[in-house]
């Protein structure tokens, strides 16, 4: 999930820390496997989150670059993993919508 997905769900223009932080552990229960990657090293500048059911960091490629580009590089033998919006979207979930969706891919009722 990108930082433009966060922000458009939750009505956002600036996300901090925290708030990242009170969103994965809302998730928590459903993904208890979550990476957050930083844009830099300053702690707000919050750039991505893989939320998985699955160990996933190990899968990840390491470095700089796009959600779109890591996923691409992760190997076959990974979990699978996608993004949750494209960008050509012309609906973005509210945050009840999204937390639902989750629920549900989580607990294997929606296909990914």
């Amino acid at each position: 999930m990108t930082r433009k997905d966060l922000e458009s769900f939750l009505g956002l223009e600036r996300i901090k820390k925290e708030r990242v932080n009170w969103f994965m552990a809302d998730l928590q229960p459903w993904f208890p496997h979550q990476v957050r990657h930083n844009t830099t090293k300053a702690p707000d500048s919050f750039h991505s989150i893989y939320l998985s059911r699955v160990p996933i960091q190990e899968h990840l490629p390491p470095g700089s670059m796009s959600v779109e580009k890591r996923l691409a590089l992760m190997a076959a033998d990974a979990p699978k993993a996608k993004l949750f919006l494209s960008d050509d979207v012309t609906h973005r979930p509210s945050e009840e919508e999204i937390v639902s969706r989750l629920a549900r891919l989580a607990a294997g009722l929606e296909p990914l």
